[in-house]
């Protein structure tokens, strides 16, 4: 009995575990002119080649307001991150989740259905951080910076479909699974 017992304390404890790494997500994005963004942001996009496309937009969520300039660059998206006063948070490049590295996917995937019972990838992005980089400096000094992927996952466990965004680093193991909050509407959606 005592054995019955320790198993079920073991058990309630890893899926409270579980349960608690995962938090959730809210933002809200919506576009914005460049007389609102902070000088800062501006030097430094143009610090490198002029992009084609490149749209503002501010980002309030549960991390704060930021800014994002969306652009095209070299032929694939890009996003690039400032906070509130102009200073770069980060990078993200889309990218496409079948061309990632063998090794990464399996990692990942792996770690992927010890959470869900089935999921999809819907969207994939390079994530990039570090110190002083450029766009352009990626390729020259791809060491400098920490490359991890942010994950859009539909995700199916406890007969419920949920959507989750998850940081990966270069490997594929999971750093952090936020649920994503869709946004409440007053309007009837069909």
């Amino acid at each position: 009995m005592k054995t019955l017992k320790m198993i079920l304390v073991i058990t309630l404890s890893i899926v409270t575990q579980i349960e608690l790494s995962s938090q959730t997500k809210w933002e809200r994005e919506y576009r914005t002119g460049i007389k609102n963004i902070p000088a800062p942001a501006i030097k430094y996009l143009s610090s490198f080649p002029e992009p084609g496309w490149l749209k503002w937009y501010a980002e309030e969520s549960n991390d704060g307001k930021t800014f994002e300039a969306k652009f095209i660059f070299n032929g694939l998206k890009h996003s690039i991150e400032f906070d509130s006063i102009g200073n770069l948070l980060d990078i993200e490049i889309a990218v496409d989740y079948k061309l990632l590295s063998h090794g990464f996917t399996r990692q990942f995937d792996k770690n992927l259905l010890t959470r869900f019972t089935s999921y999809k990838v819907i969207k994939t992005q390079k994530h990039i951080k570090g110190d002083d980089f450029t766009i352009a400096g990626l390729d020259e000094n791809p060491e400098e910076a920490r490359v991890q992927y942010e994950i859009v996952v539909r995700g199916y466990n406890h007969k419920k479909y949920r959507l989750y965004e998850i940081m990966a680093d270069s490997v594929g193991s999971i750093l952090t699974i936020e649920e994503i909050v869709l946004k409440n509407t007053d309007n009837l959606e069909y």
